[in-house]
């Protein structure tokens, strides 16, 4: 997951733009190695609910 954090964005061309899709996908993508469209679109609707992540 490191490779995917540490990516220059400032070189890259992807943004958070919007509900930021293209880059989770990518964020997923990189992470787990898997370009399965199915599991990153599982992914990304689990985590687009409210309340799914909390900052401690």
């Amino acid at each position: 997951m490191s490779q995917a954090y540490s990516t220059p964005w400032a070189q890259s061309t992807i943004r958070y733009v919007g509900d930021g899709r293209p880059f989770w996908k990518f964020i997923v993508q990189e992470s787990t190695l898997c370009k399965d469209e199915a599991m990153f679109e599982e992914v990304y609707q689990y985590y687009a609910r409210a309340g799914v992540c909390a900052l401690i």
